[in-house]
């Protein structure tokens, strides 16, 4: 595998990421409703199960990898957690998203 290839799968993956955790995130309302008025009896425990994966997930975008540098992408101690979400580089090496 060349390395562009290894950047393209690598920056496949940080999309796919982020794109779950948007998902997740902005679906936290109409999946509430959904759960209220179709599964009453089950609602607590969905709704708390879709918490923790959003919680997980949420952890798990911040995990990625810099293809180039081997360094975590975003920084843990970002002012804005969403902002931290939205990076266009490396907190580490200044590789720009889809850089190959």
């Amino acid at each position: 595998m060349t390395e562009s290839d290894r950047f393209a799968v690598a920056w496949k993956d940080f999309r796919r990421r982020k794109r779950l955790f948007w998902w997740l995130f902005l679906g936290w309302i109409p999946t509430g409703v959904l759960v209220m008025f179709v599964l009453r009896r089950f609602a607590l425990r969905i709704m708390l199960a879709y918490m923790a994966a959003v919680f997980v997930v949420g952890l798990w975008v911040p995990l990625f990898v810099c293809p180039r540098c081997g360094e975590r992408f975003l920084s843990w101690w970002h002012r804005d957690p969403f902002g931290a979400m939205d990076a266009k580089k490396c907190a580490n090496c200044g590789l720009e998203v889809g850089a190959a």
